[in-house]
């Protein structure tokens, strides 16, 4: 990773760490999602000037991760990651225009709910246990 990338990770970090008061579990998130699509533009495009950056590359970046069967969870935190540095530099004056304007995240699999089997139900209507589940506040 080049030295400008580097620095403006750090300048970035410093600014959650300090300003925003962002965890160290946080921190290291943010670090090795924005090192890792870095070093990715580097390696593709030989590209780590902040301005030069294009959603094609974002977009590139993320059909490789996706390739990788990240799951949406985790490239939908990584998009998060970048949308987060570009605002920062946007607002720093780093920047004219942010690359994550035309990405759209991924929707995330919903899970379906699991049903109690017939005698799991009878079970929980019996005499025995109603009283419990009364007292409980459960029935």
């Amino acid at each position: 990773m080049s030295l400008t990338s580097e620095k403006n990770i750090k300048e970035f970090l410093d600014y959650l760490k300090y300003q925003k008061r962002y965890s160290q579990h946080t921190l290291v998130s943010y670090e090795t999602d924005l090192s890792s699509f870095l070093d990715f533009l580097e390696k593709q495009f030989e590209e780590s000037v902040l301005s030069k950056i294009k959603p094609a590359y974002v977009r590139s970046w993320l059909a490789q991760l996706k390739s990788e069967d990240n799951s949406s969870k985790t490239i939908n935190r990584k998009i998060s990651s970048l949308k987060t540095f570009f605002k920062y530099h946007l607002r720093q004056g780093n920047l004219e225009v942010s690359p994550m304007t035309t990405v759209v995240s991924p929707k995330q699999n919903k899970r379906l709910p699991q049903f109690i089997d017939k005698k799991d139900t009878d079970t929980l209507r019996s005499e025995e246990h109603t009283s419990e589940l009364q007292s409980r506040g459960l029935i």
